[in-house]
This record gives C-alpha cells, structure tokens and sequence, in this order.
C-alpha cells in the first residue's frame, strides 16, 4: 500500500488513550472538533513561555546572555496582545510571563547543563502505511547524555506533574525517532516550569530524565496503530467513553468540563466554537 501523509499525532493519541471523550470533542466533534470561545489561561501562558524558550535556545551561545534574554521575553509579551481573554487578564500574564522568565533564565543562563544541538526541528516517523510528521521542542545534551527536551509549565506539584509523562505515546514517538536515526542511547528529559500561584509570581523549575527501555520502543509503533484502530472504531459505533484522567491536567482544569458536568447543546453554544 503506498504511504499516506498525514501530521504526527502523537499528542492527539495520547488524549484518545486518557479520555476518547475529550479526543472525539477535541478533534472530531462537527468534523473538526471544538475550541473555547476564550483562549484558556493557563495554555496561553504555557504557549508563550514556550515560545519564549524557542527563541532563547535558538540562539544559545551565539550572543550574548542578556541579549537572548530580552529577545526572549519580548517575543513571549508581543504574543499577548492576540490571544482571546480579558484585558485585565493580559496585563496580569504579561506581569507573570516577564516574572517567570525573569527567574528561569537567572536560574539556568550562566549554569546552563543543557546544550542545544536543534530547536524547533521537523521530523518524520513511518509506523504502518503513515508517515507521521511533527516538529520536537529541542534535542541537546544534558550533562553530556543525549535528551530530547520538551517544556512544560504547570500549577500542579511536582509528583503529579512528571508522572503524567511517562507513557506520553507522544513524547515517546519524538524519542523513538531518535533511537531509529543514530542516536540509540537518547532520552527525554521534562523542562518542568511551576507556577506557584503566589502575589509575587514567584515559580519553581525541575527537570526529570525519563529513560525508555529498548522494548518500550520497540512497542510504541504497535501501541500507535492499535489506537488508531480503536479510534476508528469509536467512530464507526459513534461512542466516546469518558474518563476523569484528563479532568485536571498539567495545563489546568481540561477545558471541556463544563460539557462533562452538563452535557447538554446549549452548554456547547455557550462556551464553545467550531474549529476552523
């Protein structure tokens, strides 16, 4: 059978396995799936510092500290002004990303472990008849031990946080990519960004090394087409089953509770849209 091109779904497969109700609300629903009326809070604030970390990694040792510090920031601030939340909300996030960032590149710019060799990098996976394409936070070395990195902000404690990212079908894809390519003993490594919920925006960051074993890789391949198959499946019987898993995330509360709790059309008109 000849490939069919299609996007990495790594994260889409990792939703249907926790909660195929939130998978179906969020890519199936009307054809395209539902979003907010409002951008989410908590996701806004998570996107930005991402983008924020793109910009200063991309640009590691090849200018100055404070340079990449402040192209970093201002790159995050100049994202705020398009998101759909209240005004007195973007003034409180630009507050809490500049104080955020503030901390983070004080803790980790004149000691930082982690070297970064690409940033923001396309890729590829060819599992069955797909061939996945998907885009990796940074690969690098962490204390001289090969990683991909993924940023993630999050108001949880940290136990709760980084369990929640050691069967990640989507992170796993991105290191099994790695394995495949020329790189057998990579790893992930969680860039772990708390936010304490404190009057002076005060925040924590941890890191967590996360190892596969051999079999673990060998797996995820038929994990991922063995969901799939159960994706269809729950299309054809038009049957969602929900799950509390995803209730409450990294991220926050999920953002179809509201549904959940009241699963009723009117709810849907009220809070939510058609994607695209």
């Amino acid at each position: 059978m000849k490939n069919k091109a299609s996007d990495w779904g790594g994260s889409k497969l990792t939703t249907f396995q926790t909660c195929h109700q939130k998978y179906n609300l969020s890519y199936s629903y009307g054809g395209t799936g539902l979003e907010g009326i409002e951008d989410s809070y908590n996701r806004s604030r998570g996107v930005l510092v991402h983008e924020a970390l793109e910009v200063f990694y991309s640009s590691h040792k090849s200018k100055p500290l404070e340079y990449r510090t402040l192209e970093a920031i201002k790159a995050a601030v100049e994202g705020i002004p398009a998101l759909n939340i209240k005004e007195g909300l973007k003034a409180l996030m630009k507050d809490e990303i500049i104080a955020c960032l503030d901390q983070y590149f004080e803790t980790y710019g004149m000691d930082e472990q982690l070297e970064p060799l690409e940033v923001e990098m396309p890729f590829q996976i060819k599992i069955g008849d797909d061939i996945h394409t998907g885009t990796r936070d940074l690969f690098g070395m962490w204390q001289g031990h090969p990683v991909v990195v993924d940023h993630k902000s999050t108001s949880l404690d940290w136990d709760r946080f980084f369990k929640q990212f050691k069967d990640d079908l989507s992170l796993k894809g991105y290191v099994y990519d790695k394995r495949r390519n020329g790189v057998p003993n990579c790893d992930l490594l969680i860039n772990g960004i708390r936010f304490k919920r404190t009057k002076n925006f005060a925040c924590e960051f941890q890191r967590e090394l996360i190892s596969f074993s051999e079999q673990q890789m060998e797996e995820t391949p038929k994990i991922i087409i063995h969901v799939k198959k159960e994706i269809a499946l729950c299309n054809v019987e038009k049957f969602w089953p929900k799950s509390g898993k995803q209730c409450v995330t990294v991220a926050g509360e999920c953002e179809f509770r509201k549904y959940c709790t009241f699963p009723d059309e009117a709810v849907i008109k009220t809070f939510y849209k058609q994607k695209g």
